[in-house]
This record gives structure tokens, C-alpha cells and sequence, in this order.
């Protein structure tokens, strides 16, 4: 259509000058209806390129449209790749020991020790991390070392056989654990609560939550902790000779009378003896018992008195005898005797409960004091001072 236009114009160039102007005027007008492509009905839509969507998917959708003209001699333009987001990391576990603490029998926090006294862990754990730690048994595995400075080794057991048992930690979960007996979570160890040191000096303890690494959690490096305590140097106790006791007291009677068979109008002789062996004078009360203990122990007196006593033979009764029962059967064989529950010389000459009251008393307080404070663990009820 547009040549068909142009071959129309040039006849008229025969004609004046006027028709020459017309001519020059014609042709502008057809070239800039080419470029501006509004004459006629030709299609550039050829020419013209679209790109009409081009998206990405890092992390989360993100779409950018371009649109390029290449009618307008432009080339075509390559989108420049948005940066890709680093991918977050993945939900983890992490374990940590935010504590470790030692205590004595009765809860006391203590970094000072005697030789021989009983030492109890008392940590507490937690899951700093944003899921729940993974154990293909379902447990967690923690080791506590009595003396370990270098940091422990993935798998390495504790040097005392003090270990725990423990569920899997959720996250932000934190628990505490104490090996002392009634403490918060005991029964979670497993094997021993406690340990002791004989030599003085300083010891690094350890706990290890997750030793074996069985747990599956993102940071392995902060799982241990330590804590520095000592052990005192406390001569050991001398012992001393045991008391003559006395053959009569104005108080007691006579210490060594043999057992017999009077009742004393209360008593029931139900021990091997078959005989009463705590009160042949038939002179107990409860008043010359303290009277006797002050004598013997002043400074425990109160001690045995209100808490021993009443424990091992309820109802202040010289005559008690235990051999096995419910809660299961005594150390000696022979079985336990008295006041104090003692036995019939399986440790020495001091261990006898099997005669008069007067002589029960001076047996426990000699041999308690002839082990020194170690001595009070020969006594359940006495645990108090373990």
C-alpha cells in the first residue's frame, strides 16, 4: 500500500514546482508514518519482544516482570539474577549444662570437704535450641567425674560410676538433678549418688550431659562444665582407749550385770537370747539415759537423745532387736542390738548392743568417737551428721 502511495506522487513531479513542494511534503509524511507505524495496516508486533514473567523461588516467591522494545533499535536486556537468601538454618538441639554444684547428705552447697565425707552432684541441664533433642534410645546419656580437668572425651564412662538416666529435652526445657537422697530428681542416677576422697588437696569435678553423643543436637562444644573443690586436711582421728566403765554408779547401777530373764513387768524377749539383755536392773528410764549420755557425750548429747535413739529403737526401748524385715535384713548377721542398734562385735569390741543399757551408751559414743564425724555413718538415723 505505501509503494502503491509513492508511485501516485511522482506523476504529479511532471507537473509545476507546486507539485514538487506537494511531493517533498508527501514523502515526509510517509516516512514518519513508517516510524510511528500508524499508516496502514502493517503488523510490527514481530518486532517487539515480551518477557513476561520471570520468577525466582530462593526462599520464598519473588516475581519481576520486564518488558523490553525492540522496535526501537534497543537490544534485548538480560534481567540481572536477584541475590539468593542464605537459607536459614535448620530447626536444632543444644544441649547445655547451665550448673554444677556439690552438696553434702543434707543439701548443703560446699566446695570444701572432709577426708572421706560424702560428696553429692547437683547439676541442671537445658535445650537452648528450637527443637526437641533427637535420641534414637530415647534417652540422654550424663556423666559426673569426681576429678576429671581435662574435658572428657565423647563415650568416656564417669571415674565414680555416678551417671544419669534422662529423657529427652524439649525445647527451652531445663531440669535440675540432685543425687542426694530426697533430692530434687534423684532417682535419676542410676549407680552411685555419692563419692568420697581420702588424700587432701584440690579436685576438678565434671558433668557431662549428652557424653555419648547419642542425642542429636547442632552444638557439641558446650555440653560439660567443671567446678573446683577441696578436699581438707583433717588429721585423721586417734583412737582412743576405750572407758573402764565403772563396776556400780549411784546412777546406773551396776553397768555389767548379765542379762536375764526378768521382764520387768514390760518387756517382751523377743531376741535370740530369748533373755533381757538391755535393763537386767530393771532400772531404765528415759531421764537417766540422758543423764548418762551427758556424761558420756556431752557435747552430741541432745544429739543421740532426740534424733538417734527415738530412730533405731522406737519408743526408747533397751531391749530392741531387729534382724530382717520389710525394708530388708542388718549388716551382721547376728543381727542388731539396743538402744543404738548395734551389733554383736562384727567391728570390734565397741560394736556390741547385746548388754546393759548403761553399756550400750558407752560402746556407741566411744566407737563414734574413736572414727571421728566419719563415725556417725554407722548410723541411718544419723545421717544428718554423714
Amino acid at each position: 500500500m505505501i509503494i502503491r502511495g509513492i508511485k501516485q506522487l511522482l506523476l504529479l513531479v511532471r507537473g509545476s514546482g507546486e507539485i514538487y513542494l506537494i511531493f517533498i511534503l508527501g514523502m515526509t509524511m510517509i516516512a514518519a508514518a513508517f516510524i510511528s507505524g500508524g499508516f496502514g495496516e502493517k503488523d510490527f508486533s514481530s518486532q517487539t519482544k515480551k518477557i513476561a514473567q520471570i520468577t525466582k523461588t530462593p526462599a520464598e516467591d519473588n516475581p519481576n516482570t520486564y518488558e523490553i522494545d525492540i522496535a526501537s533499535d534497543k537490544k534485548e536486556a538480560t534481567p540481572t539474577a536477584s541475590p539468593i537468601p542464605t537459607a536459614s538454618q535448620s530447626a536444632m538441639a543444644d544441649l547445655i549444662v547451665v550448673s554444677l554444684k556439690l552438696t553434702d547428705a543434707n543439701g548443703n552447697e560446699k566446695t570444701v570437704f572432709d577426708p572421706g565425707e560424702r560428696i553429692y552432684p547437683k547439676v541442671t541441664f537445658t535445650n537452648q535450641g528450637n527443637k526437641r533433642v533427637y535420641s534414637s534410645t530415647g534417652f540422654i546419656f550424663s556423666q559426673i567425674y569426681a576429678n576429671q580437668p581435662q574435658p572428657a572425651t565423647p563415650g568416656q564412662k564417669s571415674d565414680v560410676k555416678v551417671w544419669m538416666k534422662n529423657g529427652r529435652y524439649g525445647a527451652g526445657s531445663i531440669k535440675t538433678y540432685e543425687a542426694r537422697p530426697n533430692g530434687l530428681n534423684d532417682w535419676f542416677f542410676r549407680e552411685n549418688h555419692f563419692w568420697t576422697l581420702s588424700n587432701p588437696g584440690n579436685y576438678t569435678a565434671r558433668a557431662y550431659i549428652n557424653y555419648d553423643h547419642d542425642g542429636v543436637e547442632s552444638d557439641y562444644s558446650n555440653n560439660q562444665t567443671t567446678l573446683t573443690y577441696r578436699i581438707t586436711n583433717k588429721p585423721t582421728p586417734t583412737p582412743t582407749k576405750k572407758p573402764t566403765p565403772q563396776p556400780t554408779s549411784s546412777n546406773v547401777g551396776n553397768i555389767n550385770t548379765p542379762p536375764n530373764s526378768n521382764t520387768c513387768g514390760k518387756y517382751s524377749l523377743n531376741n535370740p537370747m530369748g533373755k533381757n539383755f538391755g535393763d537386767p536392773n530393771c532400772n531404765f528410764n528415759k531421764d537417766k539415759l540422758y543423764s548418762w549420755l551427758k556424761t558420756q557425750d556431752g557435747a552430741n548429747a541432745d544429739y543421740w537423745f532426740y534424733t538417734v535413739i527415738p530412730c533405731e529403737a522406737p519408743g526408747y526401748n533397751p531391749n530392741t532387736y531387729y534382724r530382717c524385715g520389710a525394708v530388708g535384713c542388718t549388716p551382721d548377721p547376728a543381727g542388731a542390738w539396743g538402744l543404738f542398734q548395734m551389733g554383736r562385735g562384727r567391728n570390734g569390741p565397741y560394736d556390741h548392743g547385746d548388754v546393759n543399757w548403761p553399756a550400750q551408751v558407752i560402746n556407741a559414743t566411744t566407737y563414734r568417737r574413736n572414727l571421728g564425724w566419719y563415725g556417725w555413718t554407722y548410723w541411718a538415723c544419723a545421717r544428718s551428721r554423714w
